[in-house]
């Protein structure tokens, strides 16, 4: 089975003449990659924080658009051994929270996060099931698709060129709307 995975973020494909919103407005980060996935013709998924979400077929030049991203289906990895288990909390799921943003909670105490705790060089999809696994994490940050990191609280966020947010959210309950948090 196909997956997705983080192509770019912050950008948008410049390829062909898309109908932009084909795959959905108002839809959230997963739906819009799961249609990806259900159309033969989507080769690669456009989201914005509006929750629009566009096919393209190719994606070999892009331009800058903030507060996107852009995934390729690929082809379906086989798991490592050690992440056969399901996750702990069947009922939550991951939700977009931001691109280009970092959790400054713990800057903002003085303390430093532990850069890429829960993966280096992992995909988007390994990064979120990673925190899904791991008690006390409540948000997954990627940095430019390199080094995952769990924060428990994110509150406070700053700009961070290439990153995404998650958070952890219970499937059964209505969306938080986790994009609130403040700025500086």
């Amino acid at each position: 089975v196909p997956g997705m995975e983080v192509f770019e973020v912050n950008m948008k494909c410049a390829t062909g003449q898309p109908n932009f919103g084909d795959l959905g407005s108002r839809i959230s980060a997963e739906e819009c990659q799961e249609k990806c996935l259900a159309s033969a013709a989507c080769k690669f998924a456009f989201y914005d924080s509006d929750g629009q979400c566009t096919s393209f077929k190719t994606c070999d030049s892009v331009r800058q658009r903030r507060a996107t991203i852009v995934w390729q289906k690929v082809a379906a990895k086989s798991p490592p051994a050690t992440t056969t288990a399901e996750p702990k909390e069947s009922h939550s799921s991951m939700q977009l929270v931001s691109t280009n943003m970092v959790c400054a909670d713990m800057m903002q105490k003085g303390m430093k996060p532990k850069w890429g705790n829960l993966g280096k060089g992992i995909s988007e999809e390994t990064c979120k099931a990673s925190c899904m696994d791991m008690p006390g994490c409540n948000f997954a940050f990627l940095d430019h698709g390199v080094d995952c990191t769990s924060f428990e609280t994110c509150e406070y966020q700053r700009d961070r060129e290439g990153a995404v947010i998650w958070q952890k959210v219970a499937s059964d309950s209505p969306s938080s709307g986790g994009r609130g948090g403040h700025q500086k």
